[in-house]
């Protein structure tokens, strides 16, 4: 029996069967980004991150349901796997058998593993700076939405970005520096621990050694095999 905690955030990731591409070009990338958020919407679940890689896929989505993320993402990958294979005359098994997920039930979580995902492109060596990874969210966490190809209505603030700085407007100056400079409100700080390494990978575009500990520990706790992660789909 697969377990998911309704009204939490999860992390989401899926893969192509035995690591193949996914995504080639900009019309595939932009055709799943569609029926990811027709499908999100279709089981009300917001969207809070997303980054979409040639041979992968990491987002956080929070279920209202048990059964929703389930459904919402078979939904998604059962459509986009049977356009892909009808375009390219093909068949087969296009991702992974089994996507994985993980409730993230902390502040210090959702702030880890945003920073993570949003980061994935520039760790994959794909760009210079994780807000040029047109296909994720950190151009709109970083305040450019202009800049990405995930469209702003399928996105919504997560408790953990909501809470570095006011609620209106949605994109206000003091949420975005907050998150570019890992500065976290006080009142958070007991909950959640700064990273503030992650200046330093949005203005030049690196990492010290900091962020390269911060990036193994992250790894280390969220993206390796173990028990409580959860298997669904």
């Amino acid at each position: 029996m697969h377990i998911v905690e309704p009204g939490v955030p999860h992390h989401i990731c899926t893969r192509g069967n035995n690591r193949r591409r996914l995504f080639s070009y900009p019309y595939e990338f932009r055709q799943f980004l569609k029926l990811l958020k027709d499908s999100l919407v279709r089981c009300n679940c917001p969207l809070h991150q997303v980054t979409v890689m040639p041979n992968h896929v990491h987002l956080i989505a929070t279920p209202p349901e048990k059964d929703s993320l389930s459904e919402a993402m078979q939904l998604c990958l059962q459509r986009y796997a049977q356009r892909r294979n009808k375009r390219k005359n093909a068949s087969g098994r296009l991702f992974e058998e089994r996507f994985w997920c993980d409730p993230l039930t902390t502040l210090e979580s959702l702030e880890a593993i945003t920073l993570y995902s949003d980061s994935n492109a520039i760790q994959a060596s794909l760009v210079d700076h994780p807000a040029d990874h047109v296909w994720s969210t950190c151009a709109i966490h970083y305040g450019q939405p202009e800049r990405t190809q995930v469209p702003l209505d399928m996105w919504t603030p997560s408790a953990w970005y909501s809470s570095l700085g006011p609620d209106a407007p949605l994109l206000y100056e003091e949420r975005m520096n907050a998150y570019i400079n890992g500065r976290i409100p006080d009142w958070v700080a007991s909950e959640c621990a700064p990273s503030r390494a992650w200046h330093h990978l949005l203005t030049d575009g690196g990492f010290d050694a900091q962020t390269d500990r911060q990036r193994a520990e992250i790894e280390k706790r969220s993206l390796r095999p173990r028990t409580r992660r959860i298997l669904i789909g």
